[in-house]
């Protein structure tokens, strides 16, 4: 027989889904963007910030609703906690993904023209690949599957830092390209937090199925 708590965890459930497919949107947006050099579909990311946002403020009522007048105790406990802890990683991507995509348009009206650097690129990919395999191991509550996502930020870190060396020595070399070497650096710089609040989403997967909260990447 349902319960009040399961139909509130249900509705939690299909907000959380519903903001998760709207930051895995918004990220593949904003880096086709700069792929593609798609201005309008840029601003389409910064005008849809919105509906993360709101939908986390959802989620947090709820759940502190649920909280207080349900009081549930163990691994009920846990799911609505972690609800709640992956609702705000996912809405600080939504925020990057917003940030990637404004950082493009200020390349846009400084006449961008260099190409996206190699390992830029392969950030967006694995960055995306990151925060949709984290889902996904929620929605199959598989603790192990989150480990070896988590375990990716290592190479994300890694490439940032390819980024980092090849962006300072464009700019060392041409003056005429600081403006967009600036922006791409804020883009590597987001898609490298991305990866921290992935990460900080696996462990709050695995407390939920193990109940032991322990740092991925400390």
């Amino acid at each position: 027989m349902r319960t009040p708590f399961d139909e509130k965890l249900d509705l939690l459930n299909r907000r959380l889904l519903q903001m998760a497919s709207l930051v895995v949107e918004a990220i593949h947006k904003a880096l086709k963007a700069v792929e593609e050099r798609d201005l309008l579909l840029a601003e389409d990311v910064v005008a849809s910030d919105h509906k993360v946002n709101r939908l986390m403020l959802e989620i947090e009522g709820e759940s502190i609703e649920t909280i207080a007048l349900q009081q549930p105790v163990g691994r009920d406990l846990r799911r609505v906690i972690t609800i709640l802890k992956i609702a705000d990683n996912l809405e600080r991507i939504g925020d990057h993904a917003a940030s990637i995509a404004k950082a493009y348009r200020r390349m846009h009206e400084a006449t961008f023209v260099r190409p996206v650097p190699r390992e830029l690129r392969e950030m967006g990919a694995l960055a995306e690949a990151m925060v949709q395999g984290s889902i996904e191991a929620y929605v199959e509550r598989d603790a192990h599957r989150a480990l070896e996502v988590a375990a990716q930020d290592d190479h994300l870190d890694a490439l940032h830092k390819k980024v980092l060396s090849e962006l300072v020595q464009r700019m060392s070399e041409e003056n005429t390209s600081l403006d967009t070497c600036t922006q791409l650096l804020f883009i590597s710089r987001s898609l490298e937090r991305v990866g921290d609040y992935v990460t900080n989403i696996c462990e709050w997967i695995a407390y939920l199925e193990t109940g032991e909260f322990r740092e991925l990447n400390p």
